[in-house]
C-alpha cells in the first residue's frame, strides 16, 4: 500500500510493516502510537483521506458536517460531528480542521486527539 511506504519515509515504527490493506491501516490509525504519529506528521494529508472511499464503515468521516454518533471511537477529517458518550472509554480523532461537540455523561471517558472539541456534560 502506498500509504504504508509514505509513513515509513516519515519515520513510522516497524509495526507499519504489518499494514497490508485498508482495514489494517485503520486499525493502526486508532492505536495510541498511530494517532500520535498521524497528528505529529499531519499524516495522511487531506487529499489522501479524500482518495479513499468507504472510510465511514471504519468510523472515519471525511468532508462530512452532520455526523451524529454515540458511544464509539471515531475520526473526523475536515468534518463536524455531534458525538454522544454515555458509557465506556472512547477515542475521538480530529484532523484537518475537524470540529466536534462532545456530549459526555458521568459514566463515559473520552480521549480527544487533535483540536476543535467543545465539551458538554450530559
Amino acid at each position: 500500500m502506498k500509504i504504508m511506504y509514505e509513513a515509513i519515509k516519515l519515520g513510522s515504527c516497524s509495526k507499519m510493516n504489518q499494514v497490508t490493506d485498508l482495514r489494517s491501516a485503520v486499525k493502526m490509525f486508532f492505536t495510541p502510537q498511530g494517532r500520535e504519529f498521524c497528528l505529529v506528521h499531519n499524516f495522511p494529508d487531506l487529499k489522501t483521506f479524500r482518495s479513499y472511499k468507504g472510510l465511514d464503515k471504519f468510523s472515519i468521516f471525511v468532508d462530512e458536517h452532520d455526523i451524529e454518533a454515540e458511544n464509539k471511537d471515531i475520526a473526523l477529517i475536515h468534518s463536524h460531528g455531534d458525538l454522544f458518550f454515555t458509557e465506556g472509554y472512547h477515542v475521538v480523532i480530529l484532523m484537518h480542521g475537524a470540529t466536534a461537540t462532545i456530549h459526555k455523561g458521568q459514566y463515559a471517558a473520552v480521549t480527544v486527539e487533535g483540536e476543535g472539541a467543545t465539551w458538554l456534560e450530559i
